[in-house]
């Protein structure tokens, strides 16, 4: 979170590619005031059929499998 000038700005990132090695869906919840940072448990493996279902190359869909996958993420910041 930032404050530029009158404005608030707030950058969670992106929901399905955590950076905190949760392995969850993250999410920022602005009250006005404060920044709170959640997560929740999602389906992976039935995002992964999604994108193996998709018209993706499948060596994007193999990447994409492996940035975000729970596995993954506890190696987020090795």
């Amino acid at each position: 979170m930032r404050r530029v000038g009158l404005v608030t700005l707030v950058n969670p990132g992106s929901v399905g590619l955590s950076h905190d090695a949760s392995g969850k869906a993250c999410y920022a919840v602005f009250d006005g005031e404060n920044v709170t940072l959640k997560g929740v448990t999602y389906q992976f493996p039935r995002t992964i059929a999604a994108l193996c279902a998709s018209p993706l190359p499948r060596s994007v869909v193999r990447h994409l499998e492996l940035v975000l996958s729970p596995e993954a993420a506890g190696n987020a910041h090795d």
